[in-house]
């Protein structure tokens, strides 16, 4: 199953929880998601409002800036944990909707998912 199904279906039934599940399988199932974790992460603060998205600096010269998410408890949730540092500064998902509806992996989500995302962009 990859992570795009995996979201879909836990979205049907979603909590908190379920976020928490899904970053689970995440870290078990995705090797190395470098360039995605701003599409993932966005994805679960635009669908779960109550994880914050997060970004931080790149960890060296060349690499792109890291993106997770963190409740208010400041638990922090991560697709590529152990990568990169999760200490950053909280950035708006919907401020950045644009990005993750033109990302190539958006056309793959469920109609559900993809409606709900295009409605924060109005």
């Amino acid at each position: 199953m990859d992570v795009i199904k995996t979201i879909d279906m836990f979205y049907k039934k979603a909590t908190d929880e379920d976020v928490d599940e899904i970053y689970d399988w995440m870290e078990k199932n995705v090797k190395h998601p470098k360039g995605n974790c701003f599409f993932y992460s966005a994805l679960i603060s635009l669908l779960f409002p109550k994880w914050k998205l997060m970004k931080g600096k790149p960890n060296k010269k060349g690499d792109t800036a890291h993106f997770w998410v963190e409740n208010k408890d400041g638990i922090v949730i991560d697709p590529s944990k152990g990568e990169f540092q999760t200490d950053g500064k909280e950035v708006s998902a919907k401020k950045n909707v644009d990005e993750v509806i033109n990302h190539e992996l958006f056309e793959s989500l469920s109609k559900d998912i993809k409606n709900k995302i295009k409605k924060n962009d109005k």
